[in-house]
């Protein structure tokens, strides 16, 4: 009986390259049913999209504030937005080119990685079961839905990984430096792929070529090429802002108890890799610290046994193990990314959401790790042809699971959309009013910035506690006097008849992340004495002028 490989050799070229492009498709199809409504667009997106529109129409990077100042883009780096800003000086919309940088950087991958695994366990069953996991995955599709910087980071750093493969091989210093450059757009696309960049550092450090002296300043030389678009940046936005992150670092840390808070948010995250939430609902908790467990020991066991990849051949890259080294990379790639993410995690304040997007690059690190020793049990000649048919046949059935999960979350963003662009949004009362029954000079204060960022292409005030993320000791009224120490400027407006204040439906939600059981009683005195011009379906606008 054949294997599958020794099927696939049977067909034409022409076929094979068909068979490895089919995930690829499959892939960009379900995606752009994910996007039919248009891509996610949330707050850190409206931030991006705008920032790219004011480049555009010659203001800068940034936004304009409420009063009317400028404000260099707050926060993020700034590549991502930049490339929103070249699409869409092409002609494209900004909805159009958040979509296109998606589509383009999913489909790459998926056809990269898979490639990658074909060569690396000379398997094409191998390759096309990695591209088929990734095309359909219920991990991916949600992320790459939305007008956010993942994807092109992710995709930067997977290409700056396959060039510092190519550099080890064939000693191409063009190569490495073009490594050492998309490592830094990546970091100049999301802050998070510094550990990225330290994983290419110490590949060459480990890997390259010559004695150890040689090694060491490659390395450093390689480390400094990828911080030069990062260091730009930091000048620039220090010099403008004084700032470039939206937290800040903790005073007494009660390491053990952030620690374990970690792990707790990582474990049902690694569970959703396998299962759908409606399952992990329903299993006791110890079955996602057994999964976390295993996956870390997995990860663990493969960097340890690619170590020999470290020691073969230190005169002749062309002897090494390039399949340990491509084990090795993005082994010690996961290792590093959940370093990097929990030591954010336990310094900072307010934490930051540990989410699947934000493990994502870990997510398709373990699927590399993982897949190279299975690619290279299909093409053991020593194995039975039962067991990799048995094998393929399990893993293919466990795709094509994890592939309708894909698709049913695809075909439901197709039909809410996604963030301001969800059918609620768009049909948005409150916001119709606001459209056509103010200006834009009108100034708004409201719990809903971004909302009217993006859909209105409006600047406002924020709520004073919505904004800076914590509850206020006094249960004041939006209506009584301000203290003279205060600085709340859309109240001052509001207090004055200068500005509407707009309360979507949500603001009980964000005030019960301040204020917990005590938030209705905070939000009844907060509008206490206030009477609506107008009441939607979706939100309230308040007038001073209308008072009782």
């Amino acid at each position: 009986m054949r294997s599958p490989d020794d099927v696939l050799l049977r067909f034409p070229n022409r076929l094979r390259i068909l068979l490895l492009l089919l995930p690829m498709a499959i892939g960009i199809w379900i995606l752009v049913t994910s996007m039919r409504q248009g891509p996610g667009v949330g707050g850190d997106a409206a931030i991006y999209i705008t920032s790219a529109r004011n480049l555009l129409t010659g203001h800068g990077l940034g936004l304009i504030n409420a009063d009317g100042t400028f404000r260099l883009l707050p926060y993020f780096p700034p590549f991502y937005p930049l490339v929103l800003a070249a699409l869409i000086g092409l002609g494209f919309s900004a909805e159009t080119s958040a979509m296109l940088i998606n589509l383009a950087c999913f489909g790459a991958a998926i056809l990269l990685l898979s490639w990658l695994i074909m060569k690396a366990s000379r398997s094409l069953a191998a390759g096309m079961l990695v591209g088929l996991l990734l095309a359909g995955s219920p991990i991916l599709i949600p992320a790459y839905s939305w007008a956010m910087s993942e994807p092109l980071s992710i995709f930067l750093i997977v290409v700056a990984f396959y060039l510092l493969h190519r550099s080890l091989i064939s000693d191409r210093l063009a190569a490495l430096v073009g490594s050492a450059v998309l490592a830094g757009l990546s970091l100049l696309t999301r802050y998070s792929m510094a550990a990225g960049i330290l994983t290419a550092c110490l590949i060459v450090l480990f890997i390259w070529r010559g004695s150890w002296k040689k090694r060491f300043l490659s390395a450093i030389i390689y480390g400094l090429i990828a911080a030069i678009p990062i260091g730009i940046w930091l000048v620039i936005d220090l010099r403008k802002t004084n700032t470039v992150a939206s937290r800040n670092l903790l005073g007494n840390i009660n390491l053990g108890s952030e620690i374990a808070r970690f792990f707790n948010q990582l474990k049902p995250l690694f569970l959703q890799w396998l299962l759908p939430d409606s399952f992990i609902s329903r299993m006791p908790g110890s079955v996602g610290l057994i999964v976390t467990l295993a996956i870390l020991l997995v990860i663990g066991i493969s960097l340890i046994c690619s170590l020999p990849a470290l020691s073969k051949g230190k005169d002749d890259l062309e002897d090494r193990n390039q399949t340990q080294i491509l084990v090795f990379t993005y082994a010690l790639f996961f290792i590093l990314y959940l370093l990097q993410i929990m030591l954010v995690s336990v310094t900072t304040f307010p934490p930051i959401t540990i989410g699947p997007r934000m493990v994502l690059p870990a997510a398709i690190a373990a699927l590399m790790v993982v897949a190279v020793p299975v690619g290279h049990l299909f093409s053991q000649k020593t194995l039975s042809s039962w067991i990799k048919w048995l094998a393929l046949t399990g893993l293919l059935l466990f795709a094509a699971y994890s592939g309708l999960r894909g698709v049913r979350i695809a075909r439901q963003n197709a039909i809410d959309g996604l963030g301001y662009n969800t059918v609620a949004w768009r049909n948005s009362q409150t916001i119709d009013y606001l459209a056509s029954h103010t200006i834009s000079s009108d100034a708004l204060v409201t719990n809903e910035e971004t909302a009217l960022l993006y859909l209105l292409g409006r600047a406002s005030w924020p709520i004073r506690e919505v904004y800076a993320r914590e509850a206020d000791p006094v249960y004041y009224s939006y209506i009584d006097p301000i203290d003279a120490e205060e600085t709340d400027h859309g109240r001052e407006l509001f207090q004055t008849g200068e500005a509407l204040l707009v309360v979507f439906d949500n603001f009980p939600d964000q005030m019960a992340d301040l204020y917990g059981s005590a938030a209705p009683e905070r939000v009844a005195a907060l509008m206490k004495g206030l009477t609506p011009i107008f009441k939607g379906d979706d939100g309230v606008i308040y007038q001073m002028d209308s008072k009782p």
